[in-house]
């Protein structure tokens, strides 16, 4: 009997050895895949909206593998996009960045990130060092990211830099890449953009290439106002009453 028991009992110690020489093993051998492990978590919990949960994934993740830069990566991300900690995120991305090389993406969304906390010369300054990045990757950069350039220099920095910003719009407005939605924007911006530098000539040219293909009706309506108001001032009548009829009557008000 006392054998048998003893049998049983070293059966039992060597099962519990071999447990936990196997827990060592994966302590030392696996941190890389276990890091990885919480990292599919983490992203299984964005999906899920449990963004405080993921993130705490994430932050075990790079604490096991600090040089996991796809943890700190989806540590910016859930910060930046669905808590809204864009401080907190900055850090995060800066990290990834040193890590993960040639990835234009964590750029612009430090961009963002730095948009969040109103500093726009410095989102303003990621979204050009993720173009260039793109540029020399051979790469094109984000389609909204060229148009979002455009928007800095017409309406979000403190000193306005119009001329900059046409450059950025005549990428959009020539080229395939970008929707009908986006060349519309870009050529209501154009017009604006001259505008604002007293370009009358190009500014009445694409004003009134918005009014003929524009898609935003209120649009048409707003840079007719202006064409209508502009002949009006030249004395040319005949235009001046084809672009107040387009704006109606009752909207038009000579400036």
């Amino acid at each position: 009997m006392r054998s048998a028991a003893f049998f049983n009992y070293l059966i039992i110690m060597i099962k519990k050895f071999i447990l936990l020489f196997i827990i060592c093993f994966l302590a030392i051998s696996g941190y890389s895949q276990s890091s990885n492990d919480l990292n599919n978590q983490a992203w299984a919990l964005i999906e899920k909206e449990k963004f405080v949960e993921a993130l705490k994934s994430f932050e075990k993740a790079i604490k096991l593998d600090p040089e996991n830069g796809w943890a700190y990566y989806g540590a910016g991300f859930v910060l930046n996009f669905k808590l809204k900690e864009y401080k907190k995120s900055i850090p995060y991305y800066e990290k990834a960045q040193d890590l993960i090389k040639d990835k234009p993406f964590i750029l612009s969304e430090t961009a963002l990130a730095y948009d969040g906390l109103k500093e726009r010369d410095k989102a303003l300054e990621f979204f050009l060092k993720s173009i260039e990045l793109s540029k020399s990757l051979n790469e094109k950069p984000a389609t909204w990211i060229t148009l979002n350039v455009a928007a800095y220099y017409l309406f979000h920095l403190k000193e306005k830099n119009y001329k900059e910003a046409l450059k950025y719009l005549d990428i959009v407005i020539n080229s395939s890449e970008y929707s009908a939605e986006n060349k519309d924007t870009a050529l209501d911006w154009k017009s604006y953009a001259y505008y604002e530098l007293k370009d009358d000539q190009n500014f009445v040219k694409f004003a009134e290439d918005y009014v003929a293909n524009g898609l935003n009706a209120q649009t048409v309506k707003v840079k007719s106002d202006y064409l209508a108001n502009y002949y009006y001032k030249t004395g040319d009548f005949e235009k001046m009453k084809f672009y107040a009829n387009k704006v109606g009557a009752d909207f038009w008000i000579t400036r």
